[in-house]
């Protein structure tokens, strides 16, 4: 009798275990999967970002002239790297043709590094093993 009720609590007590280790299974999938659709809505909305404002840019390039609110969104809602390149563009006074292009190539660059860096962001998060902390092991 008292082996019965030994084996009763210990499945009793595996019952009661195995939905709360689901539970935080669970749990960790939702945050990996919320954390990854937030890089892919932040790498979509950079991506819009820069190809609206490089055709601007080109254009205020070819024309010498540099609108405003072109100018905001460089400095205010860029990374800080592409408003470090932009400010240091406008900045210089002798913009000849292969000094612009190159601004405009070190920009381009730097926009594509920062889509790339989101992509790595994404793929750790797609390809890390879960950790399981093991509660016997000291």
């Amino acid at each position: 009798m008292s082996d019965t009720l030994i084996g009763v609590i210990i499945g009793g007590m595996i019952a009661s275990i195995t939905p709360l280790v689901m539970l935080i299974l669970d749990h960790r999938r939702w945050q990996r999967e919320s954390k990854l659709e937030h890089l892919r809505s932040e790498r979509k909305r950079l991506e819009r970002m820069f190809r609206e404002n490089l055709q601007r840019l080109s254009k205020a390039i070819s024309k010498n002239s540099y609108p405003s609110d072109m100018m905001m969104d460089f400095l205010l809602t860029m990374p800080k790297e592409i408003s470090i390149l932009f400010k240091e563009f406008l900045a210089d006074p002798n913009k000849t043709d292969s000094r612009c292009k190159k601004a405009y190539m070190s920009i381009v660059l730097s926009m594509k590094k920062t889509l790339s860096e989101i992509d790595s962001k994404m793929e750790n998060i797609i390809f890390q093993k879960p950790k399981f902390k093991n509660p016997f092991r000291k």
